[in-house]
């Protein structure tokens, strides 16, 4: 589907400027709450005297020290760009306490996640749909989900906050390339384009496991950036390359760099065999059916079913009746799209179904240990569970008269409850790691520390 040359189903209602508005100052309101913005105590356990242990200022040391992943990290994972980010982060917050004490979850990937992010869901929405509503109703539906609001009131690793800028960027740009290659063209401009988004993807190699998934996502939203284009051969080869240069790098390079300049080794092949937190063939062996529904719940629940917790003892007092009705309406708002979104409306279903499934992967070696929840571990579930969903809530024939309404009634709906949940999930997380902080440091005190 072309963007350029289609109309907008409606002129822009001004309803979802209103909301905006509302939702802004929610956001605003949930940052100045301390009960739900809070740091995890990894950070000041081990990142915090990690980072500071060469001096407050940033220095060109600190480059190679992303890299020590013995004391940084602790096991043989390969985020790197958020290892040296994590650096940079701490010494920013040391810098700041010169005038002002801190935010308890601010960071600078709060430039990302406030700023950038929206922004570039935006376009990324209107190149995708060519529809100002469809891309106010995805960005206010966003704004309120567990995994965006996780990104700024919980401060603890950068992978996860910049896996989801670094996804929705990569998803704006595979977007303004898709927009000329569908007329069959591949111009210069959209070449360099393309490289920018090759190099952004093997940053997100090096970022959070999480951003590996956008790499699949692409060809699924934007198959016709590999199968319509003059360049397609060049395109394809290219694509292939940067799982290629990432293994290449972890199996051969990464030892001699990692060795050298900071000590230790790195056995990542190992630890990701042994079970660690890459999905890998001994995931595969954890992987069923099973987990995959009950990951899908977690998540898609925290968004939709009023008064959720992250387990199963609502599931038939409530859950069930939100899930039959939802199906159904959403079934019925399909049947009404038109012709031209419907392609649209199931490649973004099918990302929001193969999303599940990779994060039951990921994460199946963990299970049950940490419920799925939209929060930091599943941030980037919410930017694909709001594409599809804007896509019927806005995207509707002209000749539905009463749907329009309700939809915005259900969008508030939606807004209300998935905003509620994050309150929920957040309060729930930070009890227990509150007891968990108690746990550690009670042997220490009652031994004079």
């Amino acid at each position: 589907m072309n963007a350029r040359i289609l109309q907008p189903i409606k002129s822009e209602d001004p309803f979802y400027k209103v909301v905006f508005f509302f939702v802004i100052l929610f956001v605003l309101i949930t940052l100045s709450n301390y009960d739900v913005c809070w740091m995890h105590f990894e950070i000041y356990q081990r990142q915090m005297p990690f980072a500071l242990s060469n001096g407050t200022g940033i220095v060109f040391e600190d480059l190679s020290r992303a890299f020590d992943i013995n004391n940084i990290d602790g096991v043989n994972r390969v985020r790197f760009v958020s290892y040296l980010f994590q650096i940079i982060d701490a010494k920013f917050r040391v810098w700041l306490f010169n005038y002002i004490p801190p935010h308890p979850s601010l960071s600078l990937t709060w430039i990302f996640s406030l700023i950038l992010t929206p922004v570039f869901l935006f376009k990324f929405v209107y190149n995708l749909t060519f529809s100002r509503t469809n891309s106010w109703s995805c960005l206010l539906l966003y704004l309120v989900s567990p995994g965006w609001l996780s990104g700024i009131t919980f401060f603890s690793l950068s992978g996860k906050p910049l896996s989801s800028f670094l996804t929705i960027f990569c998803l704006y740009l595979a977007s303004e390339i898709n927009l000329s290659v569908s007329t069959g063209g591949f111009p210069k401009k959209d070449l360099r384009l393309y490289y920018i988004l090759l190099f952004t993807l093997l940053l997100g190699f090096f970022t959070d496991e999480v951003a590996w998934f956008v790499y699949l996502a692409i060809p699924v939203i934007f198959y016709n950036i590999f199968t319509t284009s003059k360049r397609r051969i060049l395109v394809i080869l290219s694509y292939v390359a940067i799982p290629v240069s990432f293994l290449t790098f972890v199996v051969y390079l990464a030892p001699l760099v990692i060795t050298h300049p900071v000590g230790g080794g790195f056995a990542y092949y190992g630890y990701a065999a042994a079970g660690g937190w890459s999905p890998t063939i001994k995931h595969m062996t954890h992987f069923s059916f099973y987990d995959a529904i009950l990951t899908g719940h977690y998540l898609i629940s925290s968004h939709i079913v009023p008064f959720q917790r992250p387990d199963f003892h609502n599931f038939f007092r409530i859950d069930i009746y939100v899930y039959t009705l939802s199906l159904l309406y959403f079934y019925y708002l399909f049947t009404r799209l038109p012709y031209r979104y419907s392609e649209t409306f199931l490649r973004t279903f099918a990302t929001l179904l193969l999303f599940i499934s990779f994060h039951t992967l990921l994460m199946s070696f963990h299970l049950p240990a940490y419920p799925h929840s939209p929060h930091y571990y599943g941030a980037i579930f919410s930017i694909f569970y709001v594409l599809p969903l804007s896509i019927l809530l806005t995207t509707i024939m002209a000749s539905s008269k009463m749907l329009p309404t309700l939809n915005k009634i259900i969008l508030i709906f939606l807004l209300v409850t998935s905003a509620s949940n994050f309150y929920n999930i957040s309060l729930g997380k930070k009890r227990r790691r509150v007891s968990c902080i108690a746990a550690i440091l009670l042997p220490q005190i009652q031994n004079g520390w």
